[in-house]
């Protein structure tokens, strides 16, 4: 468990250190508190909904019973044991809206694929400098843009680290993807979205096969 700033940095954690992160939070601050997950989780939000998040605003308590409970709304909670709390990876006060790079470093990682850009993985502040030279890390998908066999044909390049490319050429955008494993041993996957017959565009990088994220603008 790593501190960043007043932004702590968790992986895998159990239910008690989860309430370590939070108690210390709350020894400086009052109020709700964002939490981050690796990836999509299931999260009861009241008795009639359940929904899939990436992040929730709540206060988090202790019930009557001893359980470590969280609610978005202070008449009811649930225990935190109903959820994939493993899936936590960063907690910060509600006011921090903005994340440090450390932390969407933390964030960024999870969403690499194990085989990919590993020099990234390995280098932490090698990752944090990217994403403040590319203002950010800002993920999204690109399933939409592509057809699902090219979807699977990445999904089988990351696992194999197999050298693979397509490209759809449209009125607008003309979109590539592009998957090597480079002299240095580093698989490394690309996604560009160029405007046809200019040779510019958008470029990003392939951080797993439907996800890409940090972008240079040509």
């Amino acid at each position: 468990m790593v501190a960043l700033e007043m932004q702590i940095a968790l992986q895998n954690p159990t239910i008690s250190q989860i309430r370590d992160a939070v108690k210390q939070i709350e020894q400086n601050h009052r109020g709700k508190i964002l939490v981050y997950f690796s990836q999509e989780v299931k999260v009861r939000v009241n008795r009639r909904n359940v929904k899939q998040l990436r992040e929730m605003k709540v206060k988090f308590f202790e019930s009557s019973k001893g359980r470590f409970c969280y609610t978005f709304h202070s008449r009811i909670g649930y225990p935190l044991s109903y959820i994939d709390y493993e899936k936590i990876c960063v907690i910060a006060p509600a006011k921090e809206e903005k994340l440090s790079k450390a932390a969407q470093a933390t964030l960024a990682l999870r969403r690499f694929h194990r085989n990919a850009w590993t020099d990234f993985q390995k280098d932490t502040d090698k990752l944090s400098e990217l994403i403040k030279n590319c203002g950010g890390f800002k993920p999204f998908s690109i399933k939409k843009n592509f057809p699902a066999h090219v979807i699977e044909q990445l999904k089988q390049s990351f696992d194999k680290k197999e050298k693979y490319s397509y490209t759809v050429y449209g009125r607008k955008r003309t979109m590539t993807v592009e998957t090597k494993l480079c002299d240095d041993g580093v698989f490394r996957a690309w996604y560009s979205s160029e405007y046809p017959g200019y040779g510019n565009g958008s470029y990003y990088l392939l951080i797993n096969p439907t996800t890409v994220a940090f972008r240079e603008d040509d």
